[in-house]
């Protein structure tokens, strides 16, 4: 399975907007762009699937700005887990854009619930490529108490300071 995109920025900013894993639709605990990191993602939906809906993942391979490779398991309500290689790559090209291509190997191509789940995984991938070539394109100035794009369409709201008078300095922003 393939997944490419074409950024008009320079390969470094494409690669600091993807790897951004605050900005990504599905959460994900614990993940840094560093080989050996392990880390857990979900939930993502199942969609009728034997799947448990979270994903154990581990950074295997790493070229800062270049390459990462993320070992991807989906344990499964009966039966083995899936396992996949998600490998990312980005080529710079000659207008000083950059190319970004990211293969999924290890997919069962008899596999109803692999293409069912893969199928999520793929629209994810275009999802954050797409938000971080518009990001990239449209840079939104970040101003305090302010939520990231990625945070409101998550849901996710910061934690408020803790100073121990019942106030805080963060305020819920729309």
């Amino acid at each position: 399975m393939l997944i490419e995109w074409e950024f008009r920025h320079e390969r470094a900013k494409v690669w600091a907007a993807i790897w951004d894993a605050d900005q990504w639709p599905l959460g994900v605990s614990g993940f840094s762009p560093v080989a050996g990191t392990v880390f857990v993602g979900g939930p993502f939906p199942t969609m009728g699937t034997d799947y448990v809906g979270t994903l154990e993942c581990a950074v295997t391979e790493l070229v800062p700005v270049k390459m990462i490779a993320i070992d991807v398991v989906a344990p499964r309500i009966s039966g083995p887990a899936s396992t996949w290689e998600f490998r990312s790559e980005m080529f710079d090209r000659d207008d000083g854009g950059t190319r970004a291509v990211t293969t999924i190997h290890g997919v069962d191509p008899t596999s109803r619930d692999e293409k069912v789940a893969l199928g999520i995984f793929t629209s994810v991938a275009s999802w954050i490529y797409g938000h971080a070539s518009n990001d990239l394109d449209h840079p939104a100035p970040r101003l305090p108490g302010r939520l990231s794009r990625g945070a409101k369409q998550r849901g996710r709201l910061p934690r408020p300071a803790d100073h121990g008078d019942g106030e805080n300095d963060c305020e819920e922003t729309t």
